[in-house]
């Protein structure tokens, strides 16, 4: 069965994101353990880790036969707890520098736009060093098939 364009995407950012590494010239190895949406909780020999999330995805018609998305993915990087917020900002860095290697991912997305970013991150009420950015992808399918791009 092939995957849906939002599938492809996701798929393309999991690959993207685990290329991070300080021998593909990154300033730190946050793509050491990338995880899609983890549930358990996170050990110390996990970190660092970056956990990706595809939380909310909007859809405007564009015309009659396709439609517009914009999939929001929240990245969350954490680190051990006494990590300096020098490296983090690295980590915020190095993350934009992997999104902007090819911001339409192999073409399957017209525009990816990065909305911001936080220090210091919280996860089922733990607390833990790192940060969160979060992106908008926007991609295009036909209408009512989400297989099939436009």
């Amino acid at each position: 069965m092939p995957d849906t364009i939002r599938q492809q995407i996701i798929t393309s950012v999991d690959a993207r994101f685990k290329t991070v590494l300080v021998t593909n010239g990154y300033q730190t190895d946050v793509g050491a353990n990338v995880f899609d949406w983890r549930a358990e909780a996170l050990e110390e020999g996990d970190l660092p880790a970056l956990i990706y999330r595809d939380t909310v995805c909007s859809t405007e018609i564009s015309n009659i036969s396709s439609y517009t998305h914009k999939m929001t993915v929240e990245i969350i990087a954490v680190v051990a707890n006494d990590t300096p917020m020098a490296i983090i900002r690295n980590i915020i860095a190095d993350l934009d520098k992997a999104i902007g290697v090819d911001d339409r991912w192999g073409g399957l997305a017209v525009l990816t736009e990065r909305t911001g970013d936080e220090s210091g991150i919280e996860i089922d009420d733990k607390k833990y060093a790192g940060c969160r950015v979060t992106m908008v992808i926007t991609f295009r399918t036909l209408g009512w098939n989400d297989y099939v791009q436009i």
